[in-house]
């Protein structure tokens, strides 16, 4: 049974790697995966330096401002300490 799985799996690969595409198909494929990586590293990049920012805005809100919106200045510290990665 083994044996017949990996035999299987064998001639499945073939449908997800077909063998038959030639260097530029390839190469086209690999330059689509790259721009979809290098797109997903920018909008991270582009969202943590949002975070940073609105971090930083809360952090210099005054006392009044932040009672207005209901967090106690403690709370606005707590989050502005936050390292820019962490939710």
């Amino acid at each position: 049974m083994l044996k017949q799985n990996c035999i299987d799996s064998m001639y499945q690969s073939e449908t997800i790697f077909p063998s038959g595409l030639t260097w530029r198909a390839w190469l086209g494929a690999g330059i689509t995966l790259a721009k979809g990586q290098v797109q997903q590293v920018f909008a991270t990049l582009k969202m943590w330096r949002n975070r940073s920012g609105q971090r930083r805005a809360l952090r210099d809100l005054p006392n009044y401002r932040l009672k207005d919106i209901g967090i106690s200045r403690m709370d606005a510290v707590r989050e502005a300490e936050k390292p820019f990665w962490r939710r």
